[in-house]
């Protein structure tokens, strides 16, 4: 199956360690993310690290939600599909 290069990438546990490094790391390349974790505050912080890194307002989503229930999870892939359409990858 190819990627398409305008599906979202979901980043779960984005507020912090190697979530907060990946999504900062994917804000360079472009691509529509979603971070995903419990903490608003710190998922913001990581949303303006990936604005400043260059990515555009529009392809960075924060949803705030604790993933481990069923359905957080639920809530999150939905709003990503209506958002950017597809998922790319989580």
């Amino acid at each position: 199956m190819k990627d398409n290069l305008e599906s979202a990438i979901i980043i779960t546990g984005a507020s912090s360690g190697l979530g907060r490094g990946i999504a900062q790391f994917l804000s360079t390349k472009g691509r529509p993310i979603v971070l995903v974790g419990r903490n608003i505050d710190r998922l913001m912080e990581t949303k303006e690290n990936c604005l400043t890194n260059g990515l555009k307002a529009e392809y960075c989503h924060v949803i705030a939600v604790d993933i481990t229930k069923l359905e957080a999870a639920e809530t999150v892939v939905t709003q990503t599909v209506k958002k950017y359409g597809s998922i790319g990858a989580l």
